[in-house]
Formats: structure tokens, sequence, C-alpha cells
């Protein structure tokens, strides 16, 4: 950890090691039942046919690694060196930001100098508005805001990228347009490391989403929790200093540092990284031991799924059932009115309507030029990709507007998801791009290249059918995703002190063999999302009328 590590003493340093493993030790029971649960759910999932729509835009198979690069190039950089210095600046598939000395460097396989995560990051090219986010990251507690000089070059572009556990990066540019494209890049290796647990093995993604639920609940958070960014590993660290990082109200804890900030960066990143290393192989080892769990239980769930389903059915039909609709109109009383998920994706489809700003990308961007039949083989991505780049980043900011439109959903439901909202949105439209043009280009490429100038605008408007129908299925699941979020957290609460404590009684109702394979918890939680999605079918149809 470098001179950071001398910012915290043994005494210090062992008490954040013993929140972190006592934060796991409480984890691994929920982890572990909802290993099993998982494995249950897929091969359900797998037994049963899926009812909602399929897409027809083809997707690339190929995964975006460590090997392929989204951006490199010389940059000026402000670091932890302080000073300004050109850096070979390096951005990987894997969205992993990293600084170089040189280009020569880089190109003999030097190691990066710096290789950072830009999970939890947020990048600016307005220096206001993040002095705003370093007031709100290191609040005095005094409330005296420190001040900032500007530290950029009169006449540059600059990016300031603020990092929650690391030291912040500045960059600056020539041009505007390399400031704008640089920040684009950034923006989406932040949207996808903080959701990059969502994109592991859905066995494990769904046995960490109901355990942090649940684990959570003990503690009574039953809304979203906006720290559950990165990979697994990352979001129990944030479970972690959610509640131990240093903090600047806990002047005990240094009080020599008197708000200097970049000492303090030192200090949580010093903390940040004795909880991962607390929390790495613990948590490895979990996984390790569930997968080999759930699949010694392979054979008996596969053989026994349909007495399995029917003991789950008996368990809701004859005692979950009655402890939640007991409780009335819980839905319409404690949420009011919701929001109708509106059909085949709002007004005038996903193509044209209000509700997905992306759909019109290909109607709105430039007709391709003509492609020669007399070139060799021309890369048709070469030609259309450009156009769909510039489209996309447009369709990005009426979604970014949303944060000041949900601002009411955060005071009537504590709704504090919002950024992952919009981030999930985010990537769901770039994936929906990105399956276009390969759509796009797989065609093409099964034509003779005689007949491409003729046939690519054909070969266009169809991959653009495809794109509208598609868009109606991802806009339709993201709607109904969004109102789950807002809506049931509010109904977990509510109910909660009444049906919660019924809970226990209701497990003579599953068979002993099945007893590591059906948790009473999971049935209940599926029961509330089933009464939300009825209230909004049932709201649906009356608007519809």
């Amino acid at each position: 950890m470098g001179a950071s590590s001398s910012l915290l003493d043994e005494t210090k340093a062992n008490y954040i090691k013993g929140r972190a493993e006592a934060e796991l030790k409480n984890f691994i029971p929920h982890y572990r039942q909802q290993a099993l649960q998982a494995r249950v759910q897929l091969l359900q999932e797998e037994a049963e046919p899926r009812r909602e729509g399929r897409g027809q835009l083809l997707t690339p198979k190929e995964m975006r690694g460590s090997e392929e690069l989204l951006y490199q190039n010389s940059v000026n950089c402000h670091d932890d060196s302080r000073k300004w210095k050109e850096r070979f600046v390096v951005v990987r598939g894997n969205h992993t930001l990293e600084l170089h000395d040189t280009l020569e460097s880089f190109s003999r396989g030097t190691p990066a100098r710096h290789s950072q995560s830009l999970t939890g990051g947020e990048a600016t090219t307005s220096e206001d508005t993040y002095s705003a986010l370093l007031d709100r990251a290191f609040p005095d507690p005094n409330g005296v805001k420190e001040e900032t000089q500007s530290v950029v070059p009169a006449g540059w572009f600059p990016v300031f990228l603020c990092l929650p556990y690391s030291p912040d990066i500045f960059f600056c540019f020539r041009q505007e347009e390399q400031q704008a494209h640089f920040l684009s890049i950034l923006n989406t290796c932040i949207r996808h490391q903080n959701l990059g647990w969502r994109e592991g093995p859905r066995g494990e993604v769904l046995a960490l989403q109901r355990a942090l639920l649940f684990y959570r609940q003990e503690k009574n958070h039953y809304e979203g929790w906006e720290l559950e960014l990165g990979s697994d590993l990352q979001v129990l660290c944030n479970l972690v200093m959610e509640e131990t990082a240093p903090h600047p109200s806990r002047l005990d804890l240094l009080p020599r540092l008197r708000g200097r900030r970049r000492l303090w960066t030192a200090v949580v990143q010093a903390a940040y990284q004795l909880v991962q290393e607390q929390l790495g192989a613990g948590l490895e080892a979990l996984k390790e031991e569930c997968r080999q769990t759930a699949s010694a239980n392979q054979t008996l769930i596969r053989s026994d799924l349909d007495q399995i389903l029917a003991s789950r059915a008996l368990l809701t039909g004859q005692a979950v059932r009655v402890c939640v609709c007991s409780s009335g109109a819980c839905v319409q009383h404690q949420c009011g009115p919701l929001p109708a998920v509106p059909p085949g994706g709002g007004e005038g489809g996903a193509s044209g309507g209000a509700y997905w700003p992306c759909g019109t990308t290909w109607r709105l961007s430039s007709t391709p030029p003509p492609l020669s039949s007399t070139l060799p083989s021309p890369p048709p991505l070469q030609v259309v990709s450009p156009l769909f780049s510039a489209s996309l980043e447009q369709c990005y900011q009426p979604v970014e507007q949303l944060r000041e439109k949900l601002l009411d959903l955060h005071q009537r439901f504590r709704y504090s998801n919002c950024q992952r909202l919009i981030h999930t949105t985010q990537i769901d439209m770039q994936q929906l791009m990105e399956s276009a043009v390969h759509t796009f280009e797989l065609l093409v490429q099964s034509e003779p290249p005689a007949q491409w100038s003729s046939t690519v605008e054909k070969i266009k408007l169809r991959v653009l059918k495809l794109y509208d129908h598609d868009s109606r299925l991802v806009l339709k699941r993201i709607l109904k995703e969004a109102l789950t979020d807002i809506t049931l957290p509010v109904l977990r609460r509510n109910l909660a002190p009444s049906c919660k404590p019924e809970l226990q009684k209701f497990e003579q109702f599953i068979f002993a063999d099945y007893s590591q394979l059906i948790q009473v918890e999971n049935v209940y939680e599926d029961l509330l999302l089933c009464l939300i999605t009825k209230e909004n079918r049932q709201g649906d149809a009356g608007s519809s009328q």
C-alpha cells in the first residue's frame, strides 16, 4: 500500500480487517442458501419454454476481452505525480483504464505504470462540477468548503475523472472533439464496470442478488442500494466500506489531516485495499464451495424437479399467499396509483415514441454512400458504424435527463437507483445498436460484392425493421423492471411487520427432502413481485379502456 499504509496504524487496520471478516461471516449463510435456489431456478427455466418474445437481431458472440483496445492515444495527464505529463492512455475491452509511460513501452509489453478500475467513477468536463463532486465526497464537518485552484492549462479541454477509492485523474486535450470522444469512452467504461457483477455466470448473479436482498433486509434496509456496483467482490467491499470507511466526520480517526483531500484519499484507499485483501480469498472459496454443492445436487434437482415445484406450489397456495393477501389492497394503499407500462413500447412504437429515443437512429442518420462494386471487399462497418456511434451518443442525452424527472420518486418511494436505471438503459441501447451493426454486416457479406451497391439500402431497411421489433421488447422489459424496482421495496417495508414473523410457521409445508432447495423467504419475495406485476397489468388494462 506504499505510503498510505502509514496513515492506518495497527489498531485501525485490525479494526477494519475484523469488520470485513465479520461481514463476510454473516453474509455466507445467505449466499449458500441462494446458490441452491439459483440452481433450481436455472433448471426450471431450462425445462419451461420462454414466454416473452425473442429478439430477431443477431448478437455478436465474441465478448470483449483485455486484448481488444477501445482507445489508445498520447494524452496529457495529471495523476498521483501531481504534475502534467504526457502518458500513453489505453482503454481495454474489459473497460479498464491504463496509463503507460510511452507508446514504445506499451508496444514492448511493459506493464502499465497505473491500471485503474472505473467502478463508481464520475467523469466531467466542468471544473465547477468536479468541485461539487469533491465537496460531496469529502464534506467538511464544519461546513467549510476547501478552496481548490485550477490546474488546467489555458486553452486546453479538460476531462476530470473522480474515483471513489483512488486518487482522481485529470486529462487535457488540444481539441474539443478529442475531449468529447474520450469522455464518451470513459462513461461507457463506467457504465459497464458499475454493472459488472451482473455480467458473471447467471447462477452466481442470481445467488448474489437474492443474498444481498435478504442480508440487507436483516438490517432493515428494504430500498434499493446505490452501492451495488462493480464485481461481486467490489459489491461486498462496499458493504464493509459503507459502515467502516474513514469519514471526515470522524475527527478522532485522523485529526492531523485537517481536510487535506489528497491525504484523505490515501487513507480511504488504504482502508479499501485492506478490505479487498480480507474478503477476496474468502469470497472465492465460498463461490467454489457453492459450485460443488450445486453440482452435487444437480441430479436430485433434475430428477425431482416436478416434485420440488409441486412442493413450492403447495407452500405458496396454502400458506404464504394467505399471509400476503390478508393485508388487503396493500399495493394500492401503500404505493398509491402505479404508472402503467405502455403496451408495445409506447405511442408510436419503440422507434417513434418518446419513451425510446434511440429508435429513429437509422432513419435520422445520413444514407451511407454507395458501395462501389469495383472495390475489393470494402468492410461494411467502415461505412455504417460511424453513423451509429454518433447517433448513439445523441440517444444517451435524453436518458441522462431522467435524473431530474425521477427526483419525485426519491421523495415518494425513497428511490435511490436512478443511476443504475440510466446505466442499464444506456447499455441496452448500446447492445441493440451493436447487434444491429453485426446483423447488417453479416447480411451484406452474404451478398456477392458485385451486388453490394444495389442491395445495401434494402438490407439497411430490413435490419431497421428487426431493430424496431427488438427495441419494443427491450423497452417493455426496461419499463417493467423499473416499475418493480421503484415500488417493490415499498411493499416489502410495509408488509414486513405483519408478514415476516409468520413465515417460519410455513416451513411445515416443505417436504424434508427439499428443505435446502425451497426457502420460504424466496416464495414470499416472489409473491410480492406477483402482486406488483398484477397491479401493473390491471392498471395497464384500465388505462387502455
